[in-house]
């Protein structure tokens, strides 16, 4: 079960791991310093000011969240071209995706086992890699945008945001699903 909570300029996600043991917390705000790197410890007090208007439930979940981390994103184009000579790159290196989506572990995923598919066999390095990349870019691309808008969607404001949550009460929640299961089936080679 996840939750999503969207607010403008930023959304809280909470969901179960460790089977139930423990819940993750995820929040996104606008804003901020672009700092460079990932992973960066921060107190809960640097984050709450950004949801200070959310119910108190919200509040209650990020108050009681530890060990809080931090990183920039990042709007990125991705690369031309993901080989040169003996190298090859794969998910965020070739492809950058912002978060909105949960894809990006996936895609990486999805990328190596489809390299390795189109190395099977082979000495031919760049035709491998020209295989494994006409395979996967239609594919990258189409999350990469799709997480964009997903991303202004989650935190429009003002009026916008209220059209936005009128659609979203009405929506069927299985068919709204339905809509990605282009995303959930098995990756295409």
């Amino acid at each position: 079960a996840v939750g999503l909570w969207l607010g403008p300029r930023s959304h809280l996600v909470h969901y179960p791991v460790r089977a139930g043991e423990l819940l993750n917390v995820v929040a996104v705000t606008e804003g901020g310093a672009a700092l460079q790197g990932w992973n960066r410890p921060v107190c809960s007090a640097a984050l709450l000011p950004s949801f200070a208007r959310w119910t108190k439930g919200c509040q209650s979940l990020l108050e009681g969240a530890e060990n809080w981390r931090s990183w920039s994103l990042f709007r990125l184009a991705g690369l031309r071209k993901w080989s040169v000579g003996r190298v090859a790159l794969l998910g965020d290196a070739a492809h950058p995706v912002l978060p909105y989506l949960a894809q990006g572990a996936a895609l990486a995923i999805e990328d190596a086992s489809v390299l390795a598919a189109c190395l099977a066999g082979t000495q031919d390095l760049p035709c491998a890699y020209g295989r494994y990349e006409a395979a996967r870019r239609y594919r990258t691309a189409r999350v990469g945008r799709l997480s964009q808008h997903l991303g202004r969607l989650y935190h429009l404001c003002g009026p916008l945001r209220l059209v936005r949550n009128a659609i979203l009460a009405q929506r069927d929640p299985d068919t709204a699903l339905r809509r990605f299961d282009w995303l959930y089936r098995e990756a295409r080679r």
